[in-house]
């Protein structure tokens, strides 16, 4: 029987600056209910003033203005998310949502690269999809362990800004990167898939960690979209929260923004998941907002 959840998040992202600072910055911390998650309850705490909307990819985002310069910028995201195992399958987007097709496009950080970057891609693709399995879904499973062989979760290899094809030639690196690289090596294959940031309990008791999580979506016809997280092996869970899609890191992350003067910055990260209550599986679905 699947499990289900009741989830109590805490997300804190503090910026710290030499000097006083303005800024502007985008930020998507809010879950949205979607087949297999329901939000209980959810805030977003900053100083100055928060604007939400929704971006073209439905994500809700809360645009931040400080009108007055600040050296530290306290980020607090927290509420309480109910999950159910649904084996990574969300399902159609719904009305109004993009076509799958509109997933093919390439994102600044997954292409297949250039240079001898690019050519690993290449040839890393062309191992991934000499003995392709016939099915769609069994071709992304292959996929999936084939990233985890070649990629073994490391941190500090890579950088926000490292695109999937050069995550591939360093042979290692974190969540973001096995995202890349999994979404660029479908996508190249005709297969429709997106960046999914979020929350991962890690374990059966809370406990703080220093980032967020990320994994990948790909369409597969008759199912939906189906999650797949390499850095783990594995289809997501009822452990897994749902916040935000996006080609890729880029549109997908977090926190964006600008910001005018302060000089040097530091970033402290800190993301609690704590299992509020287990209950006996009752499957629901919910209209993705």
């Amino acid at each position: 029987m699947a499990s289900r959840l009741i989830l109590d998040i805490t997300h804190r992202t503090r910026y710290r600056f030499d000097g006083p600072t303005t800024a502007v910055q985008y930020l998507r911390l809010s879950p949205g209910e979607c087949n297999g998650q329901k939000v209980h309850a959810w805030a977003v705490e900053a100083p100055g003033d928060l604007f939400p909307w929704r971006d073209g990819h439905r994500n809700l985002v809360h645009s931040l203005y400080l009108h007055e310069p600040l050296t530290e910028i306290e980020l607090v995201a927290r509420g309480r998310v109910e999950t159910v195992d649904q084996a990574g399958v969300l399902g159609e987007d719904g009305a109004g949502a993009l076509p799958p097709e509109y997933w093919l496009r390439e994102g600044p950080l997954t292409g297949l690269g250039t240079g001898e970057a690019g050519l690993q891609m290449r040839a890393f693709n062309r191992d991934v999809t000499r003995h392709r399995p016939a099915q769609r879904l069994d071709f992304l499973h292959h996929l999936l362990r084939a990233i985890v062989d070649r990629m073994p979760y490391q941190p500090g290899v890579t950088v926000a800004g490292t695109t999937a094809a050069e995550a591939l030639v360093k042979g290692a690196g974190v969540c973001q990167d096995h995202a890349h690289v999994f979404i660029a090596i479908a996508r190249a294959n005709g297969i429709p898939a997106r960046y999914v940031s979020g929350y991962l309990l890690s374990g059966p008791v809370s406990g703080p960690q220093d980032v967020g999580h990320a994994w990948a979506e790909a369409y597969v016809p008759g199912l939906g979209w189906v999650g797949f997280d390499p850095s783990n092996g594995i289809c997501p869970t009822a452990s897994y929260v749902r916040v935000a899609i996006g080609t890729d890191y880029s549109d997908g992350c977090p926190v964006r923004g600008m910001r005018g003067g302060g000089g040097g910055e530091t970033l402290a990260v800190n993301v609690s998941v704590s299992p509020l209550e287990r209950r006996p599986n009752n499957p629901y679905t919910a209209t993705q907002q």
